[in-house]
């Protein structure tokens, strides 16, 4: 798959085929939730590296099955079941009274505030825009 989109914060096109075991070839997006295993990443807006990706990826067949694993595997959190439970956790916590909402959260892997302002700063120097800045 290529995925050539700028912005991306939870793409099901990227879940859908990862749950496939097919590779992934996209521009680098630092803020996307499902920048995992199986994704080849080139610079932002750097279309000839793109196109070098793809055909390496159809050209050699053991460098793209082992994506498309890895790409599979990334998405096995997302499973039915894991959800399903994850789901039944939380509600039953809260029903309980017994503090899982901040016990799953502290699981939950989080972005620090200066790694949000990095990605931040890196996109207005890509897009070079004012307009995009929303903070001081």
């Amino acid at each position: 798959m290529v995925m050539t989109s700028a912005i991306e914060g939870f793409p099901m096109v990227l879940v859908e085929s990862k749950s496939y075991d097919i590779p992934t070839v996209a521009f680098e997006l630092d803020f996307c939730e499902l920048w995992q295993e199986g994704i080849t990443a080139v610079p932002k807006g750097d279309t000839d590296a793109m196109a070098r990706e793809v055909v390496r990826l159809l050209q050699n067949q053991t460098f793209r099955l082992e994506k498309g694993m890895e790409a599979r595997k990334a998405v096995e959190k997302f499973r039915t079941e894991e959800t399903i439970n994850k789901w039944v956790r939380l509600i039953t916590g809260i029903i309980d009274g017994n503090g899982v909402v901040k016990q799953m959260q502290a699981e939950e892997e989080k972005v620090t505030e200066e790694r949000a302002m990095e990605i931040y700063q890196k996109e207005l120097e890509f897009w070079g825009q004012e307009d995009l800045r929303l903070f001081d």
